[in-house]
């Protein structure tokens, strides 16, 4: 009994082999080719702040002003709650009126 040419042992094995590499050498190809997630992403420009110094500091005034800002018209939504007032003294606040806040927190 005779088989037909694709079904002949000597073929198959050589259409199985010609598979295999196919598959594991688009595997290998796209396993060399680096995808990153932020190539489509739009970087922030690098700006000229007058803190990024090597001893250049924040504006302390402006931080002071931000913070009045944010306790007259944003802590209605939104909480300092993972900020701890030991952070804002000598900076924003002095010791006294962070202890003053902290008490009206809580």
């Amino acid at each position: 009994m005779n088989l037909p040419y694709w079904k002949s042992s000597k073929y198959y094995l050589w259409t199985k082999f010609t598979i295999a590499s196919g598959v594991v050498g688009i595997g290998i190809v796209s396993l060399a080719v680096p995808v990153y997630a932020s190539d489509l992403q739009a970087h922030p420009a690098k700006l000229p702040w007058i803190h990024n110094g090597i001893i250049s500091s924040y504006d302390h005034a402006s931080m002071r002003r931000g913070y009045q800002v944010y306790k007259e018209v944003c802590s209605a939504c939104h909480s300092l709650k993972y900020m701890s007032y030991r952070h804002l003294v000598n900076t924003v606040l002095t010791e006294d009126e962070a202890k003053a806040d902290a008490a009206e927190v809580s």
